[in-house]
């Protein structure tokens, strides 16, 4: 996916990704294999293991890679504010 794919994937509501989906190594150009040793060397945020596989978290992995626009986190912060004030009525 391209960073902009990515970022509409996580404005329509896509919380989770596999990193061959999102192929983050071509954004951050370098290769497949030394992002996976990121990985497993734990120097990826928002990294989720299930078993042997991994999947990462779209906003944490936006927000890494600095492509976040402010709108999407405000959207999500405002929904999230909501949510809680829901919550304590």
């Amino acid at each position: 996916m391209t960073l902009r794919e990515l970022q509409d994937a996580y404005a329509a509501g896509q919380a989770i990704v596999t990193p061959d989906e999102a192929q983050p190594w071509a954004i951050l150009k370098c290769s497949r294999a030394s992002f996976y040793r990121a990985l497993r060397a734990d120097q990826i945020p928002g990294t989720l293991r299930l078993g042997r596989s991994y999947r990462l978290q779209l906003g944490t992995l936006l927000r890494w890679l600095g492509a976040l626009p402010q709108s999407h986190e405000r959207a999500r912060n405002e929904r999230r504010d909501l949510e809680l004030v829901d919550a304590e009525a």
